[in-house]
């Protein structure tokens, strides 16, 4: 494999920070531990706090 160059303003995406959390949802998802889209209420309705 040979030196590769990343964009400045998209370094963030390969920290060590930002690709274990990338692990996680990978994870996540082949576990089944996610649900589909919201429909248009559903999401207003998560964005309403007490």
């Amino acid at each position: 494999m040979g030196l590769r160059t990343i964009p400045a303003d998209q370094a963030w995406f390969w920290t060590d920070g930002w690709q274990a959390g990338e692990r996680e949802a990978s994870e996540q998802i082949v576990d089944g531990k996610t649900s589909g889209p919201l429909s248009e209420a559903e999401f207003l309705a998560e964005l309403v706090t007490d």
